[in-house]
Order: C-alpha cells, then structure tokens, then sequence
C-alpha cells in the first residue's frame, strides 16, 4: 500500500482544489502556516503510518512506473534495512543533468557529498523518528547531517541499487547560498568526523568554481524575483 502526504505552506494558488479532485483515503493534506523545507518534512513523518517514508517536490518524479514496487522488492528482499536508494538524474538550473548514485560511506560523506538526492531516499520511519528526523538548525544541508548521522549510529543498514528511478528538478539559486552552504557543510563535517578533515575538505574547495557558482546564484535569484 502507498500513502501520499502532501505538506501545504498555506499556498494561495490552486493547490487544494487540484488536490480534491484527487480525493482517496490514501491522499491526505496538512497545512503548516510558514514555508521551512525541513520542518515540513518532519511534520510528515510525524503523521504518516507506514514503514518506510520518502520525499517528492513539486517537480519530481519517478522515471518508471515500477520504481515502488523495486523498491518494496529491495526492502523485503534486504530484510527491511533502514535505508534503502537508487540513482537519481538531478536538474542544476543552468547546467546539463547529472547523474548521482554513489555507495554511502563515512569516507564518501567526509567530502562533503551526498551519494544521491533525498527524492531517491527511502527511509525506515520509525529509525527516523527516534533520532528526532530532520535537524531544522539546518537551512539547506539537513540532509546531508542525517545521512552522516545515521551512518554513525550502530548496527545502520542501508542497501542501494544503481539504478536511475528518481528525476530531480532543482529549484532557483540564492545569492547567499554558497556561503550558508559553506558554513553548514563546514560545521556537519566537523561535528561527525573531526577537525582535520573539515579544513581537509575546506582545503579542496575551488576558488573559482564558487565564484561561478555565486554569480550564477546571483542571477538565477534575479531572474526567479522579476518572473523572468
């Protein structure tokens, strides 16, 4: 059985009356008042009742109609890990799409990188609740510090398959992004797996890519403020 939750931050387009044409005992909708990425993402695994949970966008989607019933597949198969993903083609506006799928390990999280998008995670709901879910001190990178703690806890499981079953639309950049960005992913590393290699991993960073990746922030938040 799937259960679709759908987190509404008290939008004022036509959200609910494309919802209700959609109307299941399987579909069910929650409003929060303020927009916070994370904090929505915790509201639905509080509310959800199945036994694992993943994560959808507006703009994401599955690229096979099979891709839940591979996944089932691999958690019975697997024994029911707590995670279990697959490969994910992502969208970074102003660049061609890539593919991400790569084995999650400390030593992969210590560059700082996710091995795949959170859309093509699937996670075992109650692990995630007794860890508290989502660290909302986090504005961008709470994904990633639930990864690098998960993978900390004992006895984690996890299991993947290489293949690409989630397409992931990226959303607009932020002129401040690369700095929170930074900060976040500088603190994350440091927190779970020491100083040395957070100035190791801040030592590889390439000055010019994120000067290029600032400016294209820059008019991309341009661009998305003036409805270009």
């Amino acid at each position: 059985n799937v259960e679709v939750i759908v987190i509404d931050a008290s939008s004022k387009d036509r959200t609910h009356h494309v919802l209700n044409s959609f109307a299941s005992s399987d579909l069910k909708v929650y409003s929060v008042v303020n927009y916070n990425y994370y904090a929505m993402l915790n509201r639905g695994i509080s509310v959800a009742t199945g036994k694992y949970v993943c994560f959808l966008r507006p703009g994401d989607f599955y690229l096979s109609v099979n891709t839940l019933l591979h996944i089932a597949r691999m958690m019975t198969e697997q024994r029911y890990p707590q995670l279990v993903y697959c490969g994910s083609l992502r969208h970074d506006q102003g660049s061609e799409p890539k593919v991400m799928i790569n084995e999650l390990t400390p030593s992969f999280l210590k560059k700082g990188k996710l091995p795949t998008t959170l859309q093509s995670c699937w996670f075992l709901r109650q692990n995630l609740l007794d860890i508290d879910s989502f660290n909302t001190n986090y504005t961008l990178l709470a994904d990633f510090e639930l990864l690098c703690r998960l993978i900390k806890k004992d006895k984690f499981r996890v299991t993947f398959t290489p293949r690409v079953l989630v397409d992931d639309e990226r959303r607009h950049g932020h002129y401040h992004f690369p700095f929170r960005w930074m900060q976040e992913s500088f603190r994350i590393i440091i927190r779970y797996f020491g100083p040395f290699f957070a100035v190791w991993w801040l030592m590889r960073l390439k000055p010019n890519e994120l000067f290029r990746y600032f400016i294209r922030s820059i008019k991309n938040s341009f661009f998305y403020k003036h409805g270009g």
